[in-house]
């Protein structure tokens, strides 16, 4: 069996989402878990399908698989997973996804007012001020 190009695949999932296609999204995320289940953002995206038609069950279990699998992944990414999680309203699960973006690492420099916001939103203050106070500390302030 030949392996489809996964980016292909990827790209023409989102651009069904965007078009509102989901079903047709849908069967694209279910080949992509299918071809490569180590990718998070497959997961995610099916998660978010399910959740924007109401099966949400299906969408808690796709963020908890995304969720898995998204340590080590950009923080863009992680970030978009804990989006899903906080929208499924499993607030301990995105507070523990959130832990995988270091607000130390420079690298991260550009989230951390909104790795900030996810904080407040899931009510860990501290966490949230310190993300605040080191995107200040860096001339990032938002606007």
């Amino acid at each position: 069996m030949s392996h489809p190009d996964l980016q292909s695949l990827w790209l023409q999932a989102n651009a069904h989402v965007e078009r509102g296609e989901l079903r047709e999204a849908d069967a694209l995320c279910i080949q992509l878990i299918q071809h490569a289940p180590h990718m998070p953002m497959a997961y995610a995206l099916l998660g978010r399908i399910c959740f924007a038609v109401g099966r949400i069950r299906e969408a808690t279990f796709n963020a908890f698989q995304a969720s898995q699998r998204v340590a080590g992944q950009p923080a863009g990414d992680i970030l978009a997973v804990a989006s899903l999680l906080v929208d499924l309203t499993e607030w301990q699960l995105a507070h523990a996804v959130l832990g995988f973006i270091d607000p130390a690492d420079p690298a991260n420099r550009g989230v951390l007012l909104e790795l900030g916001r996810f904080y407040s939103t899931i009510e860990d203050q501290p966490r949230a001020l310190d993300c605040i106070q080191r995107a200040r500390a860096q001339g990032l302030d938002g606007a």
